[in-house]
């Protein structure tokens, strides 16, 4: 899932190749991206991603 936050921050969750699931904020570039931070979601966070998925919104 991903959010838009602040505007130029996005977050997604995902999982690692190990199966360790990840929430990850990054600033998009017509470059590529710089990550901010990571770190294992709460539950809340879980809860919300299985709610709505993956959305392809753009956002």
């Amino acid at each position: 899932m991903k959010l838009r936050i602040n505007g130029r921050i996005k977050a997604k969750l995902s999982e690692t190749d190990y199966g360790l699931r990840l929430k990850i904020c990054f600033v998009p570039y017509a470059t590529g991206l710089d990550i901010k931070t990571a770190y294992t979601p709460n539950d809340e966070e879980i809860r919300i991603h299985k709610k709505y998925g993956e959305r392809n919104d753009g956002a």
